[in-house]
C-alpha cells in the first residue's frame, strides 16, 4: 500500500518493473538513485502539489502491474537498434471497463525529464472511472530531446495504439491528448498539420488538453533560452528558423483540434504568454477552445486537488465530449 511515506523506489520492487524502470524514473539534477527514494510527502512539497494524489497514482500503477501487462514498447527492436535513443520510450496502459475513447498523457519536465509521477499516473484512475482508457507516454528527454524526437514519439504511440486497437479495446476516432507544461508543447504540436497529425499520417485528435503549457520558443525569458538549448542544441539555440518551426502558435490552422487550456496568470516557471499565444492563434482561426486562468504563480499542479484548479480534468473531458 502506497502512503505519504512511500517513494518511487518502492514501485521498483514490483517484478513487473524489471527493465522498465525508465517508465517512472526521473532525474532533476539530483542523482536519480537519491531522487527516487524521496517520499511522496517530500515530493508534494517540492512540486507544490497534493502528495496523496502522487501516492494514489503509484498505488494504482502497482495494482495494475500485479494484474496484467501494463508497459508496451512503441518502437520495434529494429527501430531501437537503428536509433538507440528510442530505447527508453513506451506507453503504460490503463483500460476502462468498456470499449470507448482513449487519452494519451504527456507529462512535463522542461524536456529534461518526464514527470509522469506527478502529471500522468495520478490521472489514470480518475480518467478510467470516467470511462476513458489511458495511455501514459514515456518520450525521449534530456540529451535525446532534440526536436522533433518528442513529437515523433507521440505520433508513434498513436500509431501503435491504432494498430493494436482491438487488443487495447479502444475506439480510434476522437481520441484526446493531454499534456502538462513541456508535455503540452508536444500535445499542442500534434494538433497541427505540418508538425503533427497530418505530417505523421495519423488521425486528427478529437481534443487537446493543455495544462500550464509551454508553447512558444519565441521569447526572451530564461526558460525559452534554456529549453531551446535542450531541444535545438546549444549551437542552434538562437536559430530563427528552428524557433519559428517549433513555436506552435505559428502553425495553428482552421483544422486545429478543439482545446482546453489553463494556466496561472503569474506562472513562476512557464511564462503566462504561452497560454495567451496559443489561445490567440485559435481565436484567430475560429478554433473552439476554453481558456481558464487562475491568480498566482503556481506551476505543476498535476491533478490540482486542493488548488483553485481542482476538477480541471473533469472540465476538460466535458469540453471534449461537447465538441465531438
Amino acid at each position: 500500500m502506497f502512503t505519504l511515506k512511500s517513494s518511487m523506489h518502492d514501485s521498483f520492487k514490483n517484478p513487473a518493473f524489471k527493465g522498465k524502470e525508465y517508465m517512472l524514473r526521473v532525474s532533476t539534477g539530483i542523482p536519480s538513485a537519491v531522487f527516487s527514494r524521496f517520499s511522496m510527502a517530500r515530493l508534494g512539497k517540492m512540486f507544490g502539489c497534493d502528495a496523496q494524489a502522487l501516492a494514489n497514482g503509484l498505488e494504482y500503477l502497482d495494482q495494475a502491474l500485479s494484474k496484467r501487462k501494463v508497459f508496451y514498447d512503441i518502437w520495434s527492436e529494429e527501430d531501437k537498434k537503428a536509433d538507440p535513443s528510442k530505447c527508453d520510450t513506451g506507453i503504460a496502459y490503463f483500460p476502462a471497463e468498456k470499449k470507448g475513447k482513449y487519452i494519451v498523457l504527456c507529462a512535463g519536465g522542461a524536456y529534461q525529464v518526464v514527470m509522469s509521477v506527478l502529471e500522468a499516473y495520478p490521472f489514470a484512475e480518475r480518467l478510467n472511472k470516467m470511462g476513458y482508457t489511458v495511455f501514459v507516454l514515456r518520450y525521449r528527454d534530456g540529451k535525446y530531446a532534440i526536436m522533433p524526437n518528442q513529437i515523433e514519439d507521440l505520433a508513434q504511440a498513436i500509431k501503435y495504439i491504432t494498430a493494436h486497437a482491438e487488443e487495447f479495446n479502444v475506439e480510434t476516432d476522437n481520441y484526446a491528448v493531454c499534456g502538462c507544461s513541456a508535455g503540452a508543447h508536444m500535445t499542442a504540436a500534434i494538433g497541427t498539420e505540418d508538425l503533427g497529425y497530418l505530417h505523421y499520417g495519423i488521425k486528427r485528435p478529437g481534443a487537446l488538453f493543455l495544462a500550464y503549457p509551454f508553447i512558444s520558443y519565441d521569447g526572451g525569458e530564461k526558460l525559452d533560452v534554456g529549453i531551446r538549448k535542450t531541444c535545438f542544441g546549444k549551437e542552434h539555440a538562437n536559430d530563427r528558423d528552428l524557433i519559428e518551426k517549433y513555436s506552435v502558435e505559428y502553425h495553428v490552422t482552421e483544422s486545429y483540434p478543439p482545446a482546453y487550456v489553463w494556466q496561472s496568470e503569474e506562472d513562476g516557471t512557464c511564462p503566462f504568454r504561452n497560454s495567451q499565444v496559443i489561445t490567440a492563434a485559435m481565436k484567430a482561426k475560429g478554433v473552439p477552445y476554453e481558456y481558464i486562468t487562475y491568480p498566482g504563480t503556481a506551476h505543476g499542479w498535476g491533478v490540482g486537488d486542493g488548488t483553485p484548479a481542482e476538477g480541471w480534468l473533469t472540465k476538460a473531458c466535458d469540453f471534449w465530449e461537447k465538441h465531438i
